[in-house]
Order: C-alpha cells, then sequence, then structure tokens
C-alpha cells in the first residue's frame, strides 16, 4: 500500500491541476493501517513534496496556498499523435489520426 505521501503525489501527477490546500486536506486518503490521513497529516506530506521539489505551491488571490505537480513530474503520454502521418478511417468510417510512442 502506498503512503500517504505518495497517494498525494500520484494524485496530482495524474490530474494535473492547481489544488487549494484545504481541498487537498478533504480527501480521502489512507493511512497504512487502513483509516483516513488527517488533515494536519495531508498538509505536512504537501509540505514534504514540496521540500522535495516534486510539487509546488503558489498563493491564490487571498494569499492562500494553491499545489500542483511540477512540469518534470507529469506523466507524458504514452501514445501521440503522427502528424507525419495521414489520418485513417477506423472500423466506424470515422477518420482517426495516427499514433506513435512517445519519446522518453
Amino acid at each position: 500500500m502506498k503512503t500517504v505521501k505518495e497517494q498525494i503525489f500520484s494524485f496530482l501527477q495524474a490530474n494535473p491541476s492547481v489544488y487549494h490546500g484545504g481541498q487537498l486536506q478533504r480527501m480521502d486518503f489512507k493511512t497504512r493501517r487502513g483509516g483516513l490521513a488527517t488533515g494536519d497529516s495531508i498538509k505536512r506530506r504537501l509540505n514534504e513534496l514540496v521540500a522535495e521539489g516534486r510539487i509546488s505551491v503558489s498563493p491564490n488571490e487571498k494569499n492562500e496556498a494553491m499545489f500542483s505537480i511540477n512540469e518534470q513530474n507529469k506523466k507524458k503520454p504514452k501514445l501521440i499523435i503522427d502528424e507525419s502521418k495521414p489520418p485513417i478511417k477506423d472500423e466506424s468510417g470515422q477518420w482517426r489520426p495516427q499514433f506513435t510512442y512517445a519519446q522518453a
């Protein structure tokens, strides 16, 4: 089972947006013992992730903490549209782009 810190990091990595700290503190992150992490615990883990440089924090207009994944930690798409190849028809007759694997 992932730690609360890894659950938070995975959530931000899979949902690359900006989240209010209070919103993250109200989410249901499970502890290793099966309980729910407290808001204070989640806040500590967010601050640890910021200190490690894995996520960023910035103030909003009310000077409240807003958290997001750092650019280098965003998940990269495995497939991307290959613009050098022409579109093809799929089984339903719709034109679809061709894909290629992203370079690591």
